[in-house]
């Protein structure tokens, strides 16, 4: 299953300092046939193809369609945070190249602020808390 999930009444505002949690249960999922979904299937196919590789794919994912953003922070996958990578749409739509890498859903994304005084500028815990 390819997660493009189109988040109602919930613009994502990224910045220096911003904060906000989306909650995805209220999420409807977008089109499987759009054109971000045939790119997540034809490069991360399988959940062993997705471990791992959320910064690397969104990298990629953002070079092929321009006018998404990366965005980084942290989703909920059952009862655990996690820190993660994704993309985010014009109109709102997360896309999440590497979410079929857990074998739960994720109920929340929730972006981290992109700032220097976060964890002290080191972003390693992106890395090390897998």
């Amino acid at each position: 299953m390819v997660a493009i999930h189109l988040i109602r009444n919930a613009t994502p505002r990224i910045g220096l300092f911003s904060t906000q949690r989306v909650n995805v249960d209220n999420a409807t999922m977008a089109k499987p046939n759009s054109s971000y979904a045939s790119w997540i299937s034809a490069n991360y196919p399988t959940a062993q193809s997705a471990v791992l590789s959320c910064a690397e794919a969104t990298q990629r994912m953002s070079a092929t369609f321009p006018e998404l953003l990366r965005t980084r922070g942290e989703v909920m996958v059952g009862v655990d945070y996690r820190p993660h990578w994704w993309c985010v749409s014009p109109d709102g739509t997360i896309v999440d190249p590497t979410v079929h890498q857990w074998p739960q859903k994720v109920t929340i994304y929730e972006i981290v602020p992109l700032d220097d005084e976060v964890n002290g500028g080191d972003f390693e815990y992106l890395l090390n808390d897998y």
